[in-house]
């Protein structure tokens, strides 16, 4: 029996999502975007004045698990509970592994109002909104689901 095109369509609108926030996830893991800056000091930790992801072993797998778990879910389009706990989980990773060791660096070194965010912690923040609002658009097709199986 051959193959149905809706074996093969991924999720309407929560896939772009999805996708777009694996993209902007991705973003911190390119060579020259940094996380934070700060101004150079000679005596500072931050000898050349920014942070990167891959400084940090937590910083680089954070960014990684997120990434993947973000594209995992776009995969999980069949089992939808599961798809919301991933891209949850793939927002989650993000906060706590690279967003908030990202601020936890800038509050050891006391330097909270000469440093900036730059493109990679912006970027995780985007991810975070994006995989929110695929969540979202992943429970009402759940309640519709769910809607039509009680009429039946």
């Amino acid at each position: 029996m051959p193959a149905k095109i809706e074996d093969f369509m991924i999720q309407r609108i929560q896939t772009i999502w999805l996708l777009i926030a694996s993209f902007a996830f991705s973003v911190a893991l390119w060579p020259n975007i940094f996380l934070v800056r700060a101004p150079n000091e000679e005596n500072s930790i931050l000898a050349d004045g920014r942070i990167q992801v891959w400084e940090s072993h937590v910083l680089s797998s954070g960014a990684v698990i997120s990434l993947v778990l973000a594209v995992a879910a776009i995969f999980l389009y069949k089992n939808r509970p599961n798809q919301i706990l991933i891209a949850s989980l793939s927002a989650l990773v993000q906060i706590v592994l690279v967003l908030l060791s990202a601020f936890y660096t800038i509050f050891k070194l006391g330097k909270f109002d000469q440093m900036g965010l730059d493109l990679g912690v912006l970027s995780g923040f985007c991810g975070v909104f994006l995989v929110w609002i695929a969540a979202r658009s992943i429970r009402k097709d759940e309640e519709k689901v769910k809607s039509m199986d009680r009429l039946r």
